[in-house]
């Protein structure tokens, strides 16, 4: 058997070797260790792209109303995530009214709202919400005024009504509040002054005998309107002018033909005396003028300044139909307030075949007031 025989230096490096060993396996083999990876930072914040509607326009309400529970909107980013702490301001562009509050800071889900109160009057409103760069959108709803009691009464009825004896006659009237809102369903009341001339059933006016009354339309402590009925007889005639209202604008300057409407009848007018009364306090007498019929009539003013015209005329042949006799005209007072009566009366009124007329005569009295 043959053995190795190893040199001294050749027993020292590999006792040189082998106590390496442990700290080579400990160093992996001698190629080290990389650093543990840091951990991800916060992600960035949202980005407020848009802002949406939330609540739906309002419906209609009376002016001056809150206009639902409150408005409501949301401010979203790219990804349609909620952003919060975004200032969003609301502010009304139409129709008046106000917000509260009219700024507010969008929670942690993105909302915002407010208090929105109507404007005091009918109108379109308009509430406009907005933030910074972003697209603003709005809310819009309708105000109505919303409808007091009656406060005035007006007859779209004729301002004067004649009617034979016994024949009818329906008036209508429309009652409307403070702000000029028709007040549907009144219950207008129609009563006349003199009810031996005239009778009244609701709104239905009967001619009782031949005379005139002034009929009220009234409701509550509304103001009244009014018109005058005329209730002429059978084959009755009218000493009567053309006015068509009862109220005269302060310093008003006006004219007024002075008639006889022989109405149905057939006779012809051939004479009369005449007398035209008023208040000189509220009508001044300017100047006269002659009538369309061609009548000669002889007038005396002198009297006019204490508020007295007298006219006659004769006329063989006699005028038929409706006789214009001669215009008047006055200047009213600049008194507001100032009331008076415009009054017609015939002493003589004779057919051209000298039958008396009188007996069939219905003149009228016009009263009138400046306002």
């Amino acid at each position: 058997m043959i053995r190795s025989i190893r040199s001294p230096r050749r027993r020292v490096a590999c006792r040189l070797a082998l106590s390496a060993l442990p700290m080579l396996v400990a160093c992996g083999g001698g190629g080290g260790t990389a650093a543990p990876a840091a951990p991800p930072g916060p992600p960035p914040p949202p980005v407020p792209t848009s802002i949406q509607r939330i609540s739906a326009d309002p419906a209609p309400v009376a002016a001056g109303a809150v206009l639902g529970d409150s408005m409501r909107v949301r401010v979203v980013d790219a990804n349609g995530r909620g952003v919060a702490g975004v200032a969003v301001v609301f502010a009304i562009s139409g129709g008046g009214g106000s917000v509260s509050p009219a700024i507010a800071n969008s929670t942690s889900d993105g909302s915002a709202a407010t208090r929105w109160v109507s404007g005091p009057t009918a109108a379109i409103n308009t509430l406009v919400v907005s933030s910074g760069s972003l697209t603003p959108v709005s809310f819009t709803a309708t105000t109505t005024v919303p409808i007091g009691p009656p406060a005035v009464v007006t007859l779209t009825s004729p301002r004067f009504v004649f009617l034979d004896s016994g024949a009818t006659a329906a008036l209508t009237g429309t009652a409307r509040d403070a702000n000029g809102v028709t007040v549907p369903n009144a219950a207008i009341q129609f009563a006349a002054r003199n009810t031996s001339v005239i009778g009244t059933s609701g709104n239905v006016l009967t001619g009782l005998r031949r005379g005139q009354s002034i009929v009220t339309a009234s409701v509550g402590s509304a103001t009244p309107d009014s018109v005058l009925a005329v209730v002429v007889g059978a084959n009755g005639i009218t000493l009567q002018t053309d006015l068509t209202r009862f109220d005269i604008r302060p310093d008003e300057t006006f004219t007024v033909p002075i008639l006889v409407d022989l109405r149905t009848s057939t006779e012809r007018v051939g004479s009369a005396a005449i007398t035209v009364s008023f208040d000189p306090a509220q009508l001044t007498f300017v100047s006269r003028s002659a009538g369309s019929a061609g009548v000669n009539v002889t007038v005396s003013d002198a009297q006019a300044a204490t508020g007295r015209i007298a006219i006659t005329f004769a006329d063989a042949t006699g005028f038929g139909g409706r006789v214009e006799l001669l215009r008047l005209t006055f200047r009213a007072s600049t008194a507001t307030g100032r009331t008076g009566s415009l009054v017609l009366t015939a002493t003589e009124l004779n057919s051209a075949t000298f039958t008396d007329l009188t007996g069939r005569l219905t003149a009228l009295t016009y009263p009138l007031v400046i306002r």
